[in-house]
């Protein structure tokens, strides 16, 4: 159905009434009817026009939602897969760590022995010097007591020998005098 929005008889009217012959503002009226209605879009039209554009519209949409939909499945995947690899990581990297504490222990625990074994060699070498130091001071102490013991014999002898002299010249001298 086409609804004409021109009044055709009220614009010729103008156009008489403006000095137009009546052929002539009967073919003008005409012309510009005829381009009017080329011009205009039907209810018709306009609905076709309509559903197209919502198919377009839903096409678009649908097209939207799976591209959505896909990009949504390909994050979580990648995430997905970003965290395994993440924990492989650590899990590799806390593996090398436990290893690498192991092998730190065992030299640690290598060399307080190897220090506890030269420890120990310097403390027994230094108890042989000090065994040995003290067994020399012990001879040269055993040593100048003999000496001092022949020393002193000689000094008991010799007082001895002395007292004795003096005894015997005072008993003559006392004897003498009587």
């Amino acid at each position: 159905m086409t609804t004409v929005i021109m009044d055709t008889y009220d614009y010729a009217a103008k156009l008489r009434a403006a000095g137009c012959s009546d052929q002539l503002a009967e073919a003008h009226t005409r012309a510009i009817a005829e381009l009017v209605v080329k011009q205009l879009v039907t209810q018709v039209e306009l609905s076709e026009r309509d559903r197209a554009l919502q198919r377009d519209l839903a096409t678009i949409n649908a097209e939207l939602k799976r591209d959505i939909e896909q990009t949504r499945s390909n994050l979580t995947r990648d995430i997905e897969q970003s965290r395994n690899e993440l924990k492989r990581d650590i899990e590799q990297s806390r593996n090398e760590f436990k290893h690498e504490i192991d092998q730190t222990r065992l030299e640690l625990k290598r060399d307080i022995e190897q220090s506890r074994n030269e420890f120990k060699h310097e403390i027994d070498q230094t108890r042989l010097e000090l065994k040995r130091d003290i067994r020399e001071a012990e001879l040269r102490l055993e040593a100048r007591l003999a000496e001092t013991r022949v020393e002193m014999v000689k000094w008991m002898v010799g007082f001895g020998i002395a007292q004795t002299g003096l005894i015997v010249g005072l008993v003559a001298k006392f004897t003498h005098a009587l």
